[in-house]
């Protein structure tokens, strides 16, 4: 550094004769800086902002951003550790210098929400129990958030009556897209849990799966525990288990007729966790189903059945909307349907209304042909008047005589059927929606198509496929395969 004299001399080839210059180079300094000494941040926490000195220069790195004259870091950007360097130039002498720090994102537990209705909890008690910032990582995504039964954060309308999260109890979101709530703190201890009698929301307070029979062994007082916004019910009164266990990060409801506690057990403890029941969704050729907190649980407990397997049993609305529907696996076996209510955050009809009476059809695959159902209640129950969180059991069914069959009626064909991936979708001329499901519920295909039309599979794997096709005659459902 400093300021240096050079001198440049010349000397004409084969002559004594020489001349020469002098200047001088001045050397400026690298200017001086300080990085932030690399730190960790929750994936939970809002942007934070970052300083390096000399202040003026640019930070660069994946999660930075400048705003109002001043840069953050945005933790939203997911686990991991981030590299940032920050670079600054000296306006007077123009040199630059850099520096880099790291910053590490990290979360104790991430609560996965699908768009829609959901059940949640935490096996972590978060650093900041404010319901705002708990809530903050999915603002944008949030419709409500319910305490059952009576408390519950509504950002729309700046309501708030939860006020701080709190681990022991389960939780009801509604939800845009699906997204991820990160959580950061100290897991739960003790693992206890306190029951009262009814129905309440309960916490899963492990980070991993805990089979729900053996929670709740011993415990006399338990009924029902259901899924919050799906198909699992373990109602132990019938032998019905579709839950199998209870996954971290999800709130279930319970049903007592008497106090009782539950304490779930150390990991070490656990050594034989359950499986879960991954329910598959069920295809049919009525409408989606939307699922719901609020629903009413039907117990077919038959004497004699007239259901095959692979029969699917769903409960109707007054204007003949599905809003539940169950698949028989095994015959004679008593099965639960789950009934939705009416969404009341949607314009449209989602499901029931609360007393109005629960009708039953069964679809046949086997045939492609839908039964009417007559059924026979328990007189000591609900007797299929819908209501929320209603119970009833269905004692003895009578099938209609003749059925009806379905995805016949309006004049859509589809061959060839079993294909190599390749169907012609003919008989009308209208543009309509197609869904396409593999056997496992997933959605392959939504497009509007302009009919007829030639669909291209051949890209899906061989196997059983089903379409709904919406035109304005209604729905066509068919079973497609592809080989």
């Amino acid at each position: 550094m400093g300021t240096h004299s050079i001198v440049y001399t010349y000397v004409v080839p084969g002559t004594n004769c020489y001349d020469d210059c002098e200047f001088e180079i001045t050397v400026h300094p690298l200017p001086n800086m300080d990085c932030p000494a690399d730190f960790e941040i929750c994936m939970s926490e809002p942007p934070v902002e970052v300083h390096a000195y000399p202040e003026g220069g640019t930070f660069t790195g994946t999660g930075m951003f400048f705003d109002a004259g001043h840069w953050y870091f945005d933790p939203a950007v997911g686990v991991g550790v981030y590299l940032i360097t920050y670079c600054y130039t000296d306006p007077v002498t123009e040199c630059e210098n850099c520096c880099e720090f790291e910053i590490t994102v990290y979360y104790d537990q991430l609560i996965p929400m699908d768009e829609g209705w959901n059940g949640i909890s935490s096996y972590v008690t978060p650093d900041d129990p404010d319901i705002v910032s708990v809530m903050y990582p999915v603002e944008d995504k949030l419709i409500i958030l319910y305490e059952y039964p009576d408390k519950y954060y509504y950002p729309a309308y700046n309501v708030n009556t939860i006020n701080v999260w709190n681990p022991y109890k389960g939780y009801i979101v509604k939800v845009t897209d699906d997204c991820q709530l990160p959580m950061c703190g100290n897991e739960v201890y003790p693992k206890i849990l306190s029951l009262v009698q009814g129905w309440q929301v309960i916490p899963v307070l492990t980070s991993y799966p805990v089979d729900v029979e053996a929670l709740f062994a011993g415990v006399g007082g338990m009924v029902i525990v259901k899924d919050v916004a799906g198909t699992g019910t373990y109602w132990k009164d019938y032998n019905i288990n579709t839950i199998g266990t209870l996954d971290p990060g999800v709130s279930y409801f319970v049903l007592m007729n008497d106090e009782g506690v539950i304490e779930f057990p150390d990991q070490a403890d656990n050594a034989s966790p359950g499986t879960h029941s991954s329910m598959v969704p069920v295809i049919s050729p009525w409408n989606e189903i939307k699922q719901m907190p609020s629903s009413h649980l039907v117990a077919f407990n038959l004497n004699s059945t007239v259901f095959e397997p692979g029969d699917i049993v769903g409960g109707f609305t007054g204007n003949g909307l599905c809003a539940g529907l169950t698949e028989i696996t095994t015959a004679g076996q008593p099965f639960a349907l789950n009934l939705n209510a009416d969404d009341q955050y949607t314009a449209e009809n989602d499901g029931f209304e609360t007393g109005e009476y629960i009708r039953y059809k069964v679809y046949r695959p086997s045939t492609g042909e839908t039964f009417e159902l007559e059924v026979t209640y328990n007189p000591d129950m609900n007797q299929g008047f819908f209501e929320l969180n209603g119970l009833s059991e269905v004692t003895s069914v009578k099938m209609s005589a003749t059925g009806i069959g379905e995805g016949t009626t309006s004049h859509i064909s589809i061959f060839p059927n079993p294909s190599h991936g390749i169907f012609n979708i003919e008989g009308i001329n209208e543009t309509v929606n197609v869904k396409i499901y593999n056997a496992f519920g997933e959605e392959v295909l939504n497009n509007e198509v302009n009919l007829p039309q030639k669909l291209d599979l051949s890209n899906q794997p061989n196997g059983v496929y089903f379409i709904r096709i919406y035109s304005k005659d209604g729905v066509h459902f068919e079973k497609l395969v592809i080989n």
